[in-house]
């Protein structure tokens, strides 16, 4: 027995149900082709597929009513559509994530620094680097576009979708969660 994705199998309406079960089976193959050649990972081509099929169960009134070729087409650019949503997705999610504790810290200019990022590149980096990876995930990546990748607040308050004011905000928490998180023993320097 073919295993469908579970938002078809979830379908309450059965004609539904069974259009989205043969439509699946006609063009499954073509689906997961196409997934993995823009995302090369198969679990990514997976996710792609069910996030497609999501999006083709809320078309199906459009759906039965497209010819043969062109409904081809239109589950062809659905499922490059998802896969590349989901490429930049997971493009994005990586580019903000922590390396070596070392490429955070030898990053900061150390001209640029104000007194508080010099109490932080002071401070022990594993210490520093642990503390870091306990920040809130906005915070921690906040603080590597900033002291890493060079980003001023304008540009990170555009990732994000905020003014550049919140970022200056989020910045100041995430080092006064550090200075606690180290117990303030920079203090002093």
């Amino acid at each position: 027995m073919m295993m469908f994705p579970v938002a078809i199998m979830a379908i309450a309406d059965e004609s539904d149900r069974i259009f989205m079960e043969q439509l699946y089976c006609d063009h499954e193959k073509l689906l997961y082709k196409r997934a993995y050649q823009i995302l090369n990972s198969k679990a990514d081509a997976e996710d792609a597929v069910n996030n497609a099929c999501v999006a083709l169960i809320k078309k199906i009134p459009l759906l039965r009513t497209l010819e043969c070729n062109v409904l081809s087409s239109y589950i062809v650019s659905t499922i490059e559509r998802v896969s590349i949503n989901l490429f930049n997705k997971r493009k994005r999610d990586n580019l903000y994530t922590f390396g070596a504790e070392e490429d955070f810290i030898n990053g900061m200019p150390s001209g640029d620094l104000v007194p508080d990022d010099r109490l932080i590149k002071d401070g022990d980096t594993e210490a520093l680097y642990h503390a870091i990876l306990k920040l809130p995930q906005r915070e921690r990546s906040m603080m590597q576009m900033k002291y890493y990748d060079g980003l001023s607040n304008a540009e990170i308050a555009q990732v994000y979708g905020i003014k550049p004011d919140g970022v200056r905000v989020y910045l100041f928490r995430a080092r006064g969660h550090l200075k606690e998180m180290l117990g303030g023993e920079n203090d002093g320097k």
